[in-house]
């Protein structure tokens, strides 16, 4: 399964602060190849960051909220900050390129997160 692909995403516009960015199934890499049903029983607590997958749908949870989706990785990067100028990373329309990191990688990039002090790349 390779999450790397090029894809579209959106962030949901009925929420205040967006729970978490979609992305559509087909985007991936075609609805027939990965697909995964919900959980019968939803998480209480998903830690913002999460990535996961449910139906044809990816998502990267933003904050900490109850969900449905099977996780399959982290970000150390904050999608939704209500102290930042742009409080959210993502418009629709955006790509985004998964990218596999190593556990050094993570903890160096969220180090700079914390000192607000990592930028991104956004084409």
């Amino acid at each position: 399964m390779d999450l790397r692909t090029v894809v579209a995403t959106r962030v949901d516009p009925k929420r205040r602060h967006p729970q978490h960015a979609t992305v559509a199934g087909r985007e991936l890499a075609g609805p027939e190849r990965i697909q995964l049903p919900r959980l019968t029983t939803p998480r209480v607590k998903v830690p913002p960051g999460s990535a996961g997958l449910g139906g044809a749908q990816f998502c990267i949870y933003s904050v900490e909220s109850p969900g449905g989706y099977w996780l399959l990785g982290r970000t150390p990067v904050r999608l939704y900050d209500p102290d930042a100028a742009e409080p959210t990373l993502l418009r629709a329309g955006d790509r985004v390129r998964m990218r596999p990191i190593d556990r050094a990688e993570y903890d160096a990039i969220a180090a700079r997160v914390a000192e607000r002090a990592y930028e991104p790349v956004i084409a």
